[in-house]
Parts: structure tokens; C-alpha cells; sequence
């Protein structure tokens, strides 16, 4: 018979302690991890909502000066038609009633601060307590400080549009406008809305 050589074989033995040590800092190691991945989501979180409430904002103010860039040139010819279809951004509830776009002239001191060298002029106001990043906003409207506005000699209404009240300024709502200008002994610009 043949005698079989067995291979020394070790056998290693694993006390309890030292299992018990490798469980308590894989614990650790994935406590850690939950704790860094927390707060890579939170910044993470902050920084979207910053970014978002910069890319509303420029969208506010695209707004604004789309709506005073039509309102402009009807005020820059004596005698024109526009068309203009204002839809403004959405952002902090921007289409609500709670948000305002108001046309009207302004004091001295609002006129040198948003339109340089102008003691006189019409500004565009907006009006938003729920934007956290500018609740109060004006835009300088470049028309002639004689200009008059919805003037009820040249004003009659235009076929299925109504001419916008401004006793207390104008306030612009989504839909859509025609901004006519009419010569009388004054420039005059009338303001259609249909929603």
C-alpha cells in the first residue's frame, strides 16, 4: 500500500474578537458614508434652488423689457401699430394675480435713479412678494415724457380689444396687447389688451 502524504494543512482560527472589531468599522465606514452623501445632497439642493432662482430672475427681467421694448416703439413713430403678446415668466407664481406689471409716470427721484438724466418719465413696475430674489423691480420706458397715454380723444377701442384703464396706472396682465400711436397736439399712445 502506498501512504498517502498529507499536505500540513493550517488551519487558522478566527477569535471572536477580531471579527467583532472588523464588524464595528465597517459600521463606521458606512456611517460616514451616509453622513458625506447627506450633505452632497443638501449643497446639492442649495445650489439647484440658487441656480433656479437666478435663471427666473433673468427670466423677470427678459419680461420686463420685452413688454417696455413694445411699448417703446409705439412711442418712437408718430403714427404705427404693434402687436404684442405678453406672456410673462412663471416663475414665483409670475402669472398670478398676485403679481403685478404696472405702467405709469414717476417722481423725480425714481426717474434719476432708473432713467439717467430724467426728472420725468414712465416706468414699469413689478410688484411680487413671493420672489426671494427681487420683489420689486422697475424698468425705465424710453418715451417722450409729453407722450399721453390712452388719451380718450385718440383712444377708441380697436376691433375686439378694450382700452386699458389708467387711473391708477396700467397694469398688465397676460394677453394680448396692441400698442397704437396716434398724433394729436401731443404724442399719444393707446393700449389695447384682449386676454
Amino acid at each position: 500500500m502506498r501512504k498517502v502524504r498529507q499536505k500540513n494543512k493550517k488551519h487558522y482560527c478566527t477569535s471572536p474578537l477580531k471579527s467583532q472589531k472588523g464588524q464595528e468599522s465597517i459600521v463606521f465606514e458606512v456611517l460616514i458614508a451616509v453622513i458625506l452623501m447627506t450633505f452632497v445632497f443638501v449643497i446639492g439642493g442649495f445650489a439647484m434652488k440658487a441656480l433656479n432662482e437666478t435663471k427666473c430672475s433673468k427670466e423677470i427681467d427678459l419680461s420686463m423689457s420685452q413688454l417696455a421694448s413694445a411699448i417703446e416703439k409705439a412711442g418712437a413713430t408718430s403714427i404705427g401699430t404693434y402687436y404684442y403678446k405678453f406672456s410673462p415668466s412663471s416663475c414665483f407664481g409670475g402669472k398670478s394675480k398676485n403679481v403685478t406689471y404696472e405702467l405709469k409716470p414717476e417722481s423725480a427721484t425714481l426717474c434719476s435713479s432708473y432713467c439717467p438724466g430724467s426728472t420725468y418719465c414712465y416706468l414699469l413696475k413689478y410688484l411680487n412678494n413671493a420672489d426671494p430674489v427681487s420683489p420689486l423691480r422697475y424698468k425705465c420706458v424710453n418715451i417722450s415724457q409729453y407722450a399721453e397715454l390712452n388719451n380718450l380723444e385718440a383712444c377708441a377701442n380697436s376691433s375686439g380689444y378694450n382700452t386699458m384703464d389708467i387711473s391708477s396706472g396700467i397694469i398688465f396682465h397676460p394677453g394680448d396687447y396692441i400698442f397704437e400711436s396716434k398724433s394729436l397736439t401731443s404724442p399719444s399712445i393707446c393700449i389695447y389688451y384682449n386676454q
